[in-house]
């Protein structure tokens, strides 16, 4: 019926490198990407350096542009966001 909720069939918390890597996901697939100190502030996590391993594979591949103020997806890693994504998850 109108005005009522929807019933909720599953509610997961995430908590840890799940939250992290959940949050980073998301940023990037903002034009503007995720901004390191935005992150780092909210988090307390330098992405940088956590994810150092699959951030340097995507932007050796040319599917990631990094500096030291954002991480975000070239326009060839926007076609292919989904390879970025699963090496942010290994």
């Amino acid at each position: 019926a109108q005005g009522r909720p929807l019933p909720v069939e599953e509610l997961e918390f995430l908590t840890g490198r799940a939250l992290l890597q959940d949050r980073l996901i998301l940023g990037l697939r903002l034009t503007g990407g995720v901004s390191c100190t935005g992150f780092r502030d909210r988090y307390g996590v330098d992405i940088l350096a956590e994810f150092a391993g699959a951030l340097r594979k995507g932007e050796k591949a040319g599917l990631l542009a990094i500096n030291d103020e954002c991480v975000r997806l070239t326009r060839k890693g926007y076609f292919l966001s989904n390879e970025v994504f699963r090496e942010l998850l290994d």
